[in-house]
């Protein structure tokens, strides 16, 4: 072996043994969260079960009044709860795109029953999703970073004020008093929308109360900005600008950033500091959203598949399919369906999984587009197909088209 050569391999094993030590920390990490990361505080305690609990009691406790008050029967007061709760997000949800407007942001994205409006880059996009069916989301990114955050954050709530004591005088000049009664008990219902929103606590899905408490002790309202601005970037299939932190200590808002550090740097396959990098988001997981943590660790996933680490790959997707399915608010990107296609070959080592990823990945670049970061996905997924075939050489496993953008028809040729 000449002095290159051996050189070349020396640097190989030297890499191949750095990430094998960071497995190992990585996997002891895992197994003792508890003894892991900066100590939980109360605005680190998830407050979603108490939450739940408290609205779930309120709601019983406005409907029965209102039953007893109306004297109205079962299926009325069933039918009184869902349009007070619709009307109440409505109208909250309003009141944040008006004040966010007067405040310098735009709609980004609007998910109802399944149905996404998706307003994030220069194309309007939409798509319908059976598994978000029972989820109301509304983002708004920032036109620039000196975006008035807390005014937006704080809009639904003065909203919901301003239009409540509308009805109430409304109410007054009415005659019938069953309709006064919905209007009183229906503003009482929807306030709760308010409450969910404006309590103090931490929430799985981060409430708007939540994010005005860590901008103002941070003084971190142009962080949150360009967090909001990455958000949209990733939801336009786009790459996220850099992010200018010297460090992400003492603040819940700045780990938020280390996600898409860790992106590009898998993108560029430099998987030992991707790894590197997932040690952090994993050392403060306790102040990140659960979005954050899932697409951190398919990013995670995809390292350990291509680098051939498929055991431990096996012991993390426990991990990463309890998180999924725990979570809410998670927007699928070519990043999750290229690391899914890897996954359903080497992990599940289905043949008819990997065909049906492989296809879901098609039909999500098409949704994006022929952008850089989707091309710069593309690469990375042809890369994994090419691994499944090498792990398995008797599966029929289809390449992707050449042009998957000029091949609207998903193509099961052989290249």
């Amino acid at each position: 072996m000449d002095n290159k050569n051996k050189k070349s391999a020396d640097t190989s094993n030297e890499q191949k043994l750095g990430v094998e030590e960071q497995l190992d920390r990585q996997s002891k990490a895992l197994r003792n969260r508890k003894n892991h990361g900066p100590k939980k505080k109360y605005l680190d305690i998830s407050f979603s079960w108490p939450m739940l609990i408290l609205i779930g009691l309120a709601t019983y406790g406005i409907s029965f009044a209102m039953g007893k008050s109306a004297n109205v029967n079962t299926a009325s007061i069933l039918w009184f709860i869902v349009i007070s709760y619709l009307l109440a997000i409505f109208v909250y949800n309003l009141g944040k795109v008006i004040f966010g407007l007067i405040a310098g942001y735009k709609v980004s994205l609007i998910e109802i029953l399944g149905f996404q409006f998706n307003f994030a880059g220069k194309k309007f996009k939409f798509r319908f999703t059976i598994k978000n069916l029972f989820e109301l989301h509304l983002k708004l990114v920032p036109k620039n970073v000196d975006a008035k955050a807390t005014f937006m954050l704080f809009g639904g709530t003065v909203f919901y004020a301003f239009v409540t004591i509308i009805l109430i005088i409304v109410a007054q000049f009415l005659t019938q008093t069953d309709s006064i009664l919905y209007i009183y008990y229906g503003c009482a219902m929807g306030a709760l929308v308010v409450v969910y929103e404006m309590l103090p606590v931490k929430l799985d899905v981060f409430n708007d109360m939540y994010y005005i408490i860590l901008i103002n002790q941070e003084n971190g309202k142009e962080l949150f900005n360009k967090l909001l601005m990455a958000q949209s970037q990733e939801r336009a299939g786009e790459f996220v600008d850099d992010f200018e932190l010297e460090s992400v200590e003492n603040s819940r808002l700045k780990p938020e950033s280390l996600l898409y550090k860790m992106r590009k740097e898998v993108l560029a396959k430099k998987y030992k500091e991707a790894m590197k990098t997932f040690e952090k988001i994993d050392y403060y997981s306790l102040y990140l959203s659960d979005q954050t943590i899932v697409e951190a660790l398919y990013e995670l996933m995809y390292t350990y598949l291509d680098q051939g680490f498929s055991k431990d790959a096996e012991k993390l997707i426990l991990l990463l399919e309890k998180k999924v399915k725990n979570s809410a608010d998670l927007f699928t990107t070519p990043y999750t369906a290229r690391t899914e296609i890897l996954m359903a070959g080497l992990v599940d080592n289905s043949l008819d999984q990997v065909l049906v990823k492989r296809n879901a990945f098609i039909k999500q670049c098409l949704y994006f587009g022929p952008t850089e970061c989707v091309k710069k996905n593309i690469e990375l997924a042809r890369r994994g197909i090419s691994k499944i075939k090498m792990a398995h050489p008797n599966w029929k496993v289809y390449n992707l088209p050449d042009n998957i953008f000029e091949n609207k028809e998903d193509q099961d040729d052989e290249d």
